[in-house]
């Protein structure tokens, strides 16, 4: 077990930075939390200005300035120092991630630390394959079949007790640990934010679907704040309406495709909720003060195990639910403790697509399961 350090070197990108709905900041600690073998992480930043507020999770900010011509790996030396990290409590090795590589995860790490252990290397650093045809100064290609990597700056693990020393490393002590190239990209221009947002948004889809049940057998949905963006309309009559996402409404004529059986369980008795489950063509019961009796008696009837089932809530009226099915769902604009109780969290907001965007994981699913 051993020390992670996420940095910031530089005023761009800012580890404020949002990208797929997480900034870079939390998409470098999520990295460094989830490799196994990581005890301590500190999180090093010229000007703590730069991190986003509120922090959320965990991490040891040390706010060291940046003095002018001063190398990264001196900057974060003396941000070890400055946290009061001894040779011993370092441990074996440390691990450097930029908080500008949005597309590192937590395997990155430990086939990094894998490596260092493996060859007895005093360096593993991750590079990027480069597929293109490349060529010398003096114009010549470089020799054909030849392997050629580009350093990323994305990661770097290295045995602390030769870092900490400043040990200069030379070319036979350093291991290449290749990444995908569009994962080991560092942001360095505004230019680059585009293109990083559409592999986050990938990673993203990605680790959603595979905390889906294998193969989903039933879904199961709250009404307000989940087919709507939990507001109302009132006329001077009290006549209520909401609106609803088309977006949503194909959803669910995809969803029947597959044969899944779905249910709405809703506590607000309106018509507004009939009308709508009416139009989508889904079985519907409101007006219920708990819905954990109705959803097991549902799934009883269905003959599922919950273990296989999908529930996606917004509030507090759904937590006994969300508890007994094996994937709760949570909208992107959830209550908090509803957030807190979700295996997947969506990034679309309720009435805003979420019901789209679970469809699109659940059907994917499916397709994978066969």
């Amino acid at each position: 077990m051993s020390l992670a350090i996420l940095y910031s070197a530089d005023p761009f990108p800012s580890p404020a930075t949002r990208l797929a709905g997480q900034t870079l900041f939390t998409r470098a600690l999520q990295a460094a939390r989830g490799a196994d073998s990581v005890r301590r992480v500190l999180v090093a930043v010229a000007d703590r200005s730069s991190l986003p507020s509120p922090l959320t999770g965990e991490g040891e900010i040390i706010e060291t300035g940046r003095r002018p011509e001063e190398s990264v790996d001196s900057w974060l030396r003396r941000t070890v120092d400055l946290a009061g990290v001894t040779p011993a409590e370092a441990g074996e090795w440390i691990a450097f991630l930029s908080m500008g590589a949005p597309g590192l995860e937590s395997g990155d790490v430990e086939k990094a630390v894998a490596q260092l252990g493996e060859d007895r290397a005093e360096l593993v650093t991750a590079v990027a394959a480069l597929r293109e045809t490349v060529r010398r100064s003096d114009g010549s290609p470089a020799a054909a079949g030849e392997p050629l990597f580009r350093e990323t700056g994305a990661l770097r693990v290295a045995r602390a007790a030769g870092w900490l020393a400043g040990k200069e490393v030379g070319p036979e002590e350093t291991v290449l640990l290749e990444i995908p190239a569009a994962r080991a990209n560092v942001i360095r221009c505004p230019e680059d934010l585009a293109v990083m947002e559409g592999v986050c948004r990938r990673l993203q889809n990605a680790g959603k679907r595979a905390l889906l049940p294998k193969k989903p057998t039933g879904l199961v949905f709250d009404f307000d704040g989940v087919f709507t963006d939990n507001g109302v309309i009132v006329n001077q009559e009290g006549v209520e309406s909401v609106a609803c996402s088309r977006g949503d409404g194909m959803g669910f004529d995809l969803l029947r495709k597959t044969g899944l059986p779905m249910i709405v369980l809703s506590k607000e008795p309106n018509p507004v909720v009939a009308a709508r489950c009416r139009k989508l063509k889904l079985e519907c019961v409101q007006g219920l003060n708990t819905k954990i009796g109705h959803l097991r008696d549902w799934m009883e009837r269905h003959g599922l195990r919950k273990e296989e089932v999908v529930y996606l809530g917004n509030d507090v009226n759904d937590l006994e639910c969300m508890a007994e099915v094996g994937c709760p769902v949570a909208v992107g604009d959830a209550h908090p403790k509803a957030l807190a109780a979700a295996r997947i969290v969506l990034e679309n907001h309720g009435g805003k697509g979420a019901i789209r965007e679970l469809a699109d994981l659940v059907i994917d699913r499916l397709e994978q399961a066969g």
